[in-house]
């Protein structure tokens, strides 16, 4: 149809140039705009009719692809994946496209790349946002196919027998032929004194989450030397008035951005102190406030103290491996290894991808990962079909996926100034459940799944659309809670914390009782 379409569209242009020869130097000029514009229409529904048809192959290929295969009795997928990164994402593609049934569990917010401020050496994207790059991954990978579990439902413990993974999460056990690990990484901390208490007040690991916290006035300590560091340093320095960055070592040579590191230096807003490490947090007389930090010079033992109003934790990450002790072999610090030849581990059947992996050469970039989760995912395939084992298995699960498309109605406005903390006390109490949120804040969305796994509807104030009023909202919950970050979770007109508060309480069980307690539920 494709090419009989294109032939008929096309005759019609010789007749426009013949037709021109006749007529000459007499040809009107209503005539010449006549014949243009007919020249132009036929293009234009020659090229419309190539879109359409290409638009209809690939419509009939997604349908083909999510509707084909009958659900399998016993609710087993080929591959079921854990994790929502970028290695995570790309080995759904991957799965899906090879027609394998996928279920994907994690949460795009909290990862390493969610608290990144921008995509800018991926190929194809000059710049972009990473939660936006996240969310079109996902999208695709749901276009061809893939199942996305309840946002931030993850496994709590895998066990296996009869050549079947079992996954139990907090909702349900599920099962599936392969596995493919990519869980990702939680942030470091320093674990010096009182920085707990101060961790997602003054003391955070995240800065387009919290660098909105801070003014022109203020100055921020940034620790940390890799790229992540970097791009920390130089979005802050966009936001306060001065950006301290401390590096243990003498030059920054892990990041492979280097043209963001020169960028770095040569800012009139960054300050950089290698080589360096924080021993100590100053606190002010009352014990609430963070005014600075002490360091220590790596090779003189020299000390000195920098006044600063906040400070950025960015020194590398854990992997998110504890609940694969015992199961699959890991080194001393959690990572995963794998093959050479591929991401097979040392359980068959069982790959891993991203950040989990043992990474002997240091590429820990979000292209790395993502082709990780690539191969994994065809390795994955190959073995399954290698073993007869790729049989009809459930498609995009009709339920969960209305559940993960679900939007809420818009929320009416406040009615008061919530700059002012009594405006903050009616709204807090008004309402069993309320978050103070960010649409660009991953531990935002952290806070949100865990509540949307317990099936509770919060009412969510996004200080996104507050602008330049967000910052005075902070500075009033501050004055409130103590708690100036977002996200800030609110049970019965009292806070809990933030996001890892909120997963902490709802793993542990203590988020529903909270919640049934206030009404909430």
């Amino acid at each position: 149809m494709l090419r009989k379409r294109a032939r008929q569209t096309t005759s019609f242009l010789p007749i426009l140039s013949r037709s021109s020869a006749r007529k000459g130097s007499k040809r009107t000029p209503y005539r010449l705009l006549v014949a243009a514009t007919t020249a132009i229409a036929a293009v234009f529904l020659f090229f419309r009719s190539l879109r359409s048809d290409a638009k209809n192959v690939h419509r009939s290929r997604l349908l083909h692809s999510t509707t084909s295969t009958p659900p399998h009795p016993d609710g087993t997928y080929d591959v079921i994946i854990l994790g929502s990164g970028p290695a995570g994402l790309s080995a759904a593609v991957f799965a899906a496209r090879s027609t394998l049934s996928v279920l994907v569990l994690g949460s795009l917010h909290g990862g390493l790349l969610s608290e990144a401020t921008s995509l800018e050496n991926f190929p194809g994207y000059t710049s972009t946002d990473s939660l936006q790059w996240l969310q079109s991954t996902q999208k695709q990978a749901q276009d061809w196919g893939a199942t996305m579990a309840l946002p931030g439902l993850t496994a709590q413990s895998i066990t296996q027998s009869n050549h079947t993974f079992q996954i139990k999460t907090e909702l349900k056990v599920y099962q599936s032929r392969a596995l493919i690990v990519a869980t990702g990484a939680t942030p470091r901390r320093l674990h010096l004194p009182k920085e707990d208490d101060f961790w997602g007040t003054f003391i955070h690991s995240c800065a387009i989450c919290d660098a909105s916290a801070y003014g022109p006035h203020d100055t921020v300590l940034v620790v940390g030397g890799g790229d992540a560091a970097v791009a920390a340093a130089l979005y802050l320095s966009r936001i306060v008035g001065q950006v301290i960055v401390v590096h243990r070592q003498t030059d920054f040579t892990r990041p492979k951005n280097y043209a963001a590191v020169e960028q770095m230096k040569s800012s009139p807003k960054v300050r950089v102190l290698t080589p360096y490490v924080v021993t100590s947090w100053m606190l002010d007389p009352s014990q609430t406030l963070l005014v600075g930090a002490q360091l220590e010079h790596a090779s003189s033992k020299k000390r000195m103290e920098v006044k600063v109003h906040g400070a950025f934790l960015l020194i590398g990450a854990i992997p998110n491996t504890g609940f694969l002790r015992g199961l699959v072999a890991l080194n001393e610090e959690g990572f995963i290894a794998v093959s050479r030849d591929n991401q097979g581990t040392s359980i068959p059947g069982l790959f891993a991808a991203g950040e989990v992996v043992l990474d002997r050469g240091g590429y820990r970039q979000a292209i790395t990962a993502a082709a990780q989760g690539a191969q994994a995912a065809m390795d994955a395939e190959r073995w399954l079909a290698q073993r007869g084992r790729l049989e009809a298995g459930p498609r995009n699960d009709g339920a969960i996926q209305r559940r993960v498309m679900r939007t809420d109605p818009p929320r009416p406005a406040e009615g008061c100034d919530l700059t002012q903390i009594e405006c903050l006390k009616d709204v807090v109490h008004k309402y069993p459940l309320v978050v103070f949120s960010k649409f660009s804040c991953p531990y935002c969305g952290m806070a949100l799944e865990a509540l949307g796994i317990i099936g509770a509807n919060p009412h969510v104030i996004d200080l996104t659309y507050y602008g330049p009023k967000a910052h005075l909202v902070q500075t009033a919950l501050a004055q409130l809670t103590g708690r100036r970050t977002v996200p800030n979770v609110f049970i019965g007109g009292e806070s809990i914390g933030g996001g890892q508060e909120t997963v902490q309480f709802q793993r542990s069980g203590q988020l529903k009782e909270k919640l049934l307690l206030a009404g909430a539920l």
